[in-house]
């Protein structure tokens, strides 16, 4: 397989990330995805790829310098609805001899996986065969079971009722990358999809475009006798696997954040110099989400519903330049059913101000984890942390606010002698707390995190601010013994309390400037969006520099 298509269609992107997008504008997107497609388009040149890009007329003037053999413009009178994968569809549908179709988020870094597809002597490649998720509520990452049942039911009762597509099946095929030796293979996998799209294009309730894609295929390969090549088929070290063949998939929005932007301009320009002013003369790109704070929650549920409430009416003040990001670990009090009752909560999603997450697996509270999370996942310039207990203020944030406009080269916490609830008070900017990892995660339970974390901080070069004392004292006071309720049970106190215990434990933490290179602790989490609605982000991987490596 030695011919690489690409499918670029710009019409179903604001319709296909509007709930999700946090922010950002249908222009910064496009401009993102065209980043993506470039180092693509780049990479695969580099290893003797022929290449053509399929697009629309509109999108057609932004590939012309790149050093391609063919770009058409076949995309353009596509009817647009949500189903994004028409054009995927469409271009695959046009290929006449083998070849390999790649999502314009997928990279080829190495030589090893280019290899791996030029050698494929398989019907098919893919990138993998993923099962399905059983869990009814969930929407997102993985295809759901039950929308695959209710495809099947639906089919059968069409006059072109299909056995292979109504059997059951609990896996499908991630056609992020999807190539063909067998171009009746290739013909069967069009022809199912469109049985698909045509019972179920007048569906809203649910994503249909992944999961007919995917469904379509994988109904295809069970109905012959073919052969399968997978770029990842083992599913317990998938992350290893692709860094060693240098095999990289930017999944949900990673690919729009602008520190990813930045990576994959800077990489253009290191590795492929001479195409350096594909990305040089575009505008960078703009976050308009100046501060984003960055909560956790475990079983805290009289402290958030109260302090919640509030930040939020606090980050309405300043029209979209602050936003706020909660972690539910795995809270078992009510909270999320609490919160998703509430009309203030649901309008602070809808308005692009709470972005909320949860995890459903957590038995113990882990100190470090869920804050790296959070903090990597909100999209400000700058992150805070403010714990559950924690009033933000008008004035607090307007504090923030100025001296993130004014100083450089910096970090604000709380000051010497503010509350001991306010001390987790730390304004970082994103790209210094992704030098550093983030937190220690060798510090799993109660006490000097924060502490620790300063430390590395100034370690760096980073100058320490402290904030005025009156904007750090309003928290909700309450006794020691709920900062460790949810922690694992220690086995041996050795000082009068526990969280004295853990504290001076903590601290005999050997220092290390970048603690978390060792250290890979993964995380099952979930978007919740106003309607309700479950969807996997991914499985999160905190291991320090991840995302240097990944690109």
């Amino acid at each position: 397989m030695n011919k690489i298509v690409y499918s670029f269609w710009t019409q179903p992107l604001e319709e296909r990330w509007k709930e999700y997008r946090q922010g950002l504008t249908l222009e910064d997107m496009v401009q993102s995805s065209i980043n993506c497609l470039y180092l693509s388009v780049l990479y695969a040149k580099k290893w003797g790829f022929e290449v053509e890009i399929v697009t629309d007329l509109e999108s057609a003037h932004y590939f012309k310098d790149l050093p391609v053999d063919k770009i058409s413009d076949d995309l353009t009178f596509i009817d647009v609805d949500k189903v994004w994968t028409k054009g995927k569809i469409l271009a695959i549908s046009k290929q006449t001899r083998p070849f390999v179709h790649v999502d314009w988020d997928v990279m080829f870094r190495k030589k090893e996986v280019a290899d791996i597809i030029k050698q494929c002597s398989s019907d098919v490649l893919i990138q993998s065969i993923d099962g399905l998720d059983f869990d009814e509520e969930t929407r997102g990452y993985n295809i759901n079971f039950y929308d695959i049942h209710y495809l099947k039911l639906m089919i059968d009762f069409e006059p072109y009722q299909s056995d292979e597509i109504i059997r059951t099946y609990d896996e499908v095929c991630n056609t992020a990358i999807v190539g063909f030796n067998n171009m009746e293979l290739k013909d069967k996998y069009v022809s199912n999809y469109l049985k698909c799209l045509k019972v179920l294009r007048d569906t809203h309730w649910m994503d249909i475009s992944r999961m007919i894609d995917q469904y379509s295929l994988y109904c295809a390969i069970k109905s012959t006798n073919v052969k399968v090549t997978e770029i990842l088929p083992e599913k317990e070290h998938v992350q290893e696997m692709a860094n060693k063949i240098g095999y990289t998939h930017f999944s949900f929005l990673s690919k729009y954040t602008s520190d990813v932007q930045h990576k994959i301009m800077n990489r253009i320009k290191d590795e492929f110099p001479s195409y350096s002013y594909l990305v040089t003369p575009k505008s960078p790109i703009k976050n308009r989400i100046k501060i984003s704070i960055c909560t956790v929650v475990m079983n805290r549920f009289d402290h958030l519903v109260e302090t919640l409430e509030q930040n939020l009416k606090a980050v309405r003040e300043f029209n979209g330049a602050i936003d706020i990001n909660v972690l539910d670990y795995n809270s078992t009090d009510g909270l999320e059913e609490y919160l998703f009752s509430q009309d203030w909560f649901l309008s602070g999603i809808k308005d692009g101000l709470i972005h909320y997450y949860k995890n459903y697996t957590a038995k113990y509270y882990h100190r470090t984890l869920p804050k790296n999370v959070i903090h990597n996942l909100a999209m400000g310039e700058y992150l805070i942390n403010i714990d559950a207990d924690n009033f933000a203020s008008t004035s607090y944030l307007m504090y923030c606010l100025t001296i993130a406009q004014h100083e450089k080269n910096f970090f604000l916490r709380s000051p010497g002698g503010s509350p001991g609830g306010a001390i987790g008070r730390i304004l970082v900017q994103r790209d210094d707390f992704r030098k550093l990892g983030g937190y220690n995660l060798k510090i799993r339970n109660y006490g000097f995190e924060d502490t620790e974390f300063t430390l590395r901080l100034r370690k760096l070069g980073v100058r320490q601010l402290c904030a005025p004392s009156h904007l750090c004292i309003d928290i909700i006071d309450h006794e020691d013994k709920l900062r460790v309720v949810n922690e694992e049970p220690r086995k041996k106190i050795k000082l009068n309390r526990a969280t004295e215990d853990s504290d001076y434990e903590n601290k005999m933490i050997a220092f290390e400037l970048y603690p978390n290179i060792d250290q890979e602790m993964e995380i099952e989490l979930f978007y919740i969006n106003y309607k309700k609605q479950k969807v996997k982000v991914y499985e999160y991987d905190t291991s320090a520099h991840s995302l240097d490596s990944a690109i």
